[in-house]
């Protein structure tokens, strides 16, 4: 719960899939149903296992939503018909979607769809953010954003991990995580002065997401006072190109690990260790 009015040292924002879970195939899965299902009530024809691929590719790092306009656009449909169809059809693809997990759940004693399926490395992780935040007197904020609508969501997060979160931000708040982000930031309460901005980790292991987010970094932080530091969870060590201009842009550092146990994590994700953006980047890490 975010306690309002409460001014936040630090704010950790976590993706969802691939940061906090390891892969689970039952979300994969019920996204095509439940698209299966949707297509076939309203008439839309048979579900294309290829155009789902592709429009999965395509969405990576935004929202269900987008991943919903890429699908019908590659069977060819038009701006104007894809955006008649997303208060029915769409509205349907996730209330399926919701549907079959919802009875998976069932067969498994109502356990939640991801129970099993957490990043046992983000559970060490959260564990030691919140020894620090009390030996230190750090006061954070920790935050999910994913692009999950919140209705799925509630069938797929565990109770023990949503319990670890002050808030929980779902697709429906935008098309991309830069949106979902400003949109919870902006209710939040921030120190006016510009020394003390607040330190804003946004974890997450898709390029495409930390790029939106920095596009956005410069003009929230000059309406909001804070300063946002991207960790790209990159288990493959292969960053994109764009990824690595960022490092040449003062207003957003990027920071990269292999995984969450990464032993320089800790320092980075502590507020103490940073000044302001404005002024010369502290602690920027080189890949080796």
């Amino acid at each position: 719960m975010l306690n309002r009015g409460e001014v936040y040292d630090r704010v950790v924002i976590f993706d969802y899939d691939g940061v906090i879970t390891d892969g689970n195939p039952m979300a994969v899965l019920s996204m095509m149903k439940g698209l299966e299902e949707a297509l076939h009530i309203h008439g839309l024809g048979k579900f294309d296992s290829d155009a789902f691929s592709q429009a999965a590719v395509q969405s990576k790092g935004t929202t269900e939503q987008v991943f919903f306009d890429k699908y019908l656009k590659l069977k060819g449909l038009g701006l104007e018909k894809i955006r008649e169809l997303e208060s029915t059809v769409y509205n349907d693809f996730i209330v399926y979607r919701k549907r079959f997990l919802a009875e998976m759940n069932k067969k498994r004693d109502n356990k939640k769809s991801d129970e099993g399926y957490i990043n046992k490395d983000f559970i060490h992780l959260m564990q030691s953010l919140k020894k620090m935040d009390q030996e230190d007197g750090i006061k954070t904020c920790y935050i999910i954003a994913t692009g999950n609508p919140i209705i799925v969501l509630d069938e797929r997060l565990p109770d023990e991990v949503r319990n670890m979160f002050n808030i929980v931000e779902g697709g429906e708040s935008g098309f991309n995580r830069k949106d979902i982000i400003q949109d919870v930031l902006g209710a939040m309460e921030f120190r006016k002065e510009i020394n003390k901005a607040t330190k804003v980790f946004y974890l997450d292991d898709t390029s495409e997401a930390i790029l939106s987010v920095a596009n956005k970094n410069p003009e929230g932080r000059q309406r909001h006072n804070y300063d946002v530091f991207s960790i790209h969870v990159d288990r493959l060590n292969q960053p994109s190109e764009e990824i690595l201009n960022l490092e040449k842009r003062p207003d957003h550092p990027v920071f990269h690990v292999k995984n969450l146990r990464d032993i320089s994590l800790m320092s980075y994700l502590n507020p103490k260790n940073h000044g302001s953006i404005e002024g010369s980047l502290v602690n920027r890490q080189v890949r080796k």
